[in-house]
């Protein structure tokens, strides 16, 4: 079961999936239930242009019943399932509206009830979580990251750039990483140490940052994710933990690069097209709000 090491207990997924389903559905503030908006999805005749916002509606009711039906590998998919519902409202409501505090509110709770249910990632007992499964929980985070508008940061550096349309690339970026090669060099457990994954992690921000012009929404994007990539690295539990991510200046950290890796070819972040700068839309949400939930 080697593989399994990754994969959660199926009924254990189920039982505390419950538990963390259930404690957010029952969430009461000043006497008011929080969730009740969220259970189900907004009527699309009514909110037709939420699911033209919404790239990836999920409401409770969508969330227990994948959570009852076993499809859920581990708790931290559900985690990111209510996470995604909480910020699709977000994302569609005005920062001001009283769903939009709802839904901070219970991502809080959600994320508070996770940790209490995840006792042995955070080294308080039970087997050790095993390096791969804590990498691979950090790079699913990193891949699902999205901003204030619900987009999706990571798109431009899953693969490496062409090396036909970007041979410049190639001359100017020394040791060139992509996301998607590092995902599979931690399923193939060809990382001998966190230390080894930070670097090329942190080497596909870097190079980002050093291709693309100064302050283009890629190299926007890089160092946004290079940031939260920090903060998910500070909660490492012991024996995987690296100092450098504990310190208070944690965006003044540096990385020693291996010199050389052993795995397979290295990948890099994709560059963006000087000539076609992608612009971003921002969509103002209408001033009421969905009186359903924000799946």
């Amino acid at each position: 079961m080697d593989e399994e090491e990754e994969e959660e207990n199926v009924e254990d997924v189920k039982e505390k999936g419950m538990k963390l389903w259930q404690t957010v559905k029952d969430a009461v503030k000043d006497d008011r239930p929080l969730a009740i908006n969220f259970l189900k999805r907004p009527n699309p005749r009514v909110w037709s242009d939420y699911y033209q916002i919404i790239s990836s509606p999920i409401a409770l009711e969508d969330i227990k019943r994948k959570i009852k039906a076993g499809e859920y590998a581990n708790l931290e998919s559900v985690r990111q399932d209510l996470e995604l519902c909480f910020n699709n409202a977000k994302t569609y409501n005005q920062p001001e509206s009283l769903i939009y505090s709802d839904a901070k509110d219970l991502l809080k709770l959600t994320n508070k009830t996770y940790r209490k249910l995840m006792p042995s990632e955070h080294g308080t007992g039970g087997k050790p979580p095993s390096m791969k499964r804590l990498l691979n929980s950090r790079v699913q985070k990193l891949i699902k990251k999205t901003d204030d508008y619900g987009r999706i940061l990571s798109t431009e550096f899953m693969e490496l750039p062409s090396k036909k349309l970007w041979p410049g690339y190639y001359q100017q970026i020394q040791q060139p990483r992509c996301i998607d090669a590092i995902q599979k060099q931690v399923k193939r457990k060809e990382y001998h140490s966190v230390s080894e994954f930070a670097a090329d992690m942190e080497l596909v921000f870097s190079n980002a940052m050093q291709f693309n012009v100064e302050h283009t929404q890629i190299w926007e994007d890089a160092l946004a994710l290079r940031d939260y990539f920090r903060q998910i690295m500070a909660d490492l539990p012991p024996p995987h933990s690296l100092p450098q991510y504990a310190q208070p200046s944690i965006n003044k950290i540096k990385i020693k690069v291996p010199a050389a890796h052993p795995a397979a070819p290295a990948p890099a972040p994709k560059a963006e097209e000087p000539a076609t700068l992608p612009t971003l839309s921002l969509r103002t949400s209408n001033t009421s709000q969905v009186g359903t939930s924000r799946g």
